[in-house]
């Protein structure tokens, strides 16, 4: 019980107020100049309802190739590889959902967005449905679920043009930041449990998942994982009070929910024998979603190598 906080309707009143906060409307910042090794294109992958989804691309035009005697496993390509688009590992990358993180373009982000396609990763920046106003989400529930299944609909639209995107469909990854995190690890938990829907195919998995401050949302049981769940880098403050490092739980209708964070995630992972990685930072809050994305370089770099590429 030491990693879990039980407090019935007073954690009711906070794990609700955590997602609608982290699901609210955001809006977007101005573009900043890119890298000139860095192409940025916007392609729309979905229309919902009134919601045009829009992901932006970043792609690295001189195109790295691995050399285990580098440094960091990474060489950049001759200048005359840029015309070779052999298929590329992919990352789709979801953003802060609070009104203070920004959308798919915000600059905090980019700093990361533009060292994971240096590596010769093609990245994939999307939108996804937000809530307006704690009004429109009763529910916390609703608005995860919908969040995740954005996710899906962007990855199954890569799927399928994978080959006019130069993409490997074996191996695409997810990742977020606070509530993109959550819809990251929502997503990879859905999809080892068999709860995706059923448009998804039923052998994909993400090939792993990088979440910033994230949690996974569970009801009536402690995390399960049926299937073994995608390598998972996990980086979060033990400090933090909007998105909880152990977990929080409460009754609902007669059932209990969770909102685990990632401490107890790795507990689960570690139960599985799956492969994890966690950071934790005992000073810091929840500006890990953001500062371990700008500060921590060098750890994802680690897990990707490690863990997704393994030393190739």
């Amino acid at each position: 019980m030491a990693s879990t906080t039980l407090l019935n309707r007073a954690s009711l009143q906070r794990i609700i107020p955590i997602l609608l906060l982290l699901f609210a409307f955001a809006g977007t910042s101005a573009a900043e100049e890119l890298p000139c090794n860095i192409q940025r294109r916007t392609l729309l992958y979905a229309v919902k309802g009134q919601d045009s989804l829009y992901m932006d691309i970043y792609t690295n035009i001189v195109p790295p190739k691995r050399d285990a005697a580098s440094a960091d496993g990474l060489q950049t390509a001759p200048r005359a590889s840029r015309v070779a688009m052999a298929p590329r590992p992919a990352l789709i990358f979801l953003s802060g959902g609070d009104s203070t993180a920004g959308g798919r373009d915000d600059k905090r982000y980019r700093e990361y967005l533009c060292h994971i396609a240096e590596r010769g990763i093609t990245v994939f920046s999307i939108d996804y449905r937000l809530e307006e106003s704690a009004k429109l989400a009763p529910l916390a529930q609703s608005a995860l679920d919908r969040a995740v299944e954005d996710l899906f609909t962007a990855t199954l639209y890569i799927l399928k043009h994978h080959f006019a995107l130069s993409v490997d469909p074996l191996q695409i990854m997810a990742s977020g930041s606070s509530a993109g995190a959550i819809i990251a690890l929502q997503a990879e938990y859905y999809l080892t449990n068999r709860k995706a829907p059923e448009q998804m195919p039923e052998s994909f998995n993400y090939c792993g998942v990088i979440a910033f401050a994230g949690a996974i949302m569970s009801f009536g049981e402690d995390l399960q994982w049926e299937g073994m769940p995608a390598p998972i880098a996990l980086f979060h403050g033990k400090a933090d009070n909007i998105v909880p490092f152990k977990r929080v739980q409460c009754a609902s209708g007669g059932r209990k929910v969770s909102l685990n964070g990632s401490f107890t995630i790795a507990k689960s992972l570690k139960r599985r024998g799956a492969p994890y990685m966690l950071k934790s930072y005992k000073s810091k809050d929840h500006s890990v979603a953001v500062w371990a994305m700008q500060h921590q370089l060098e750890q994802v770099d680690y897990f990707l190598q490690k863990y997704i590429f393994r030393d190739k």
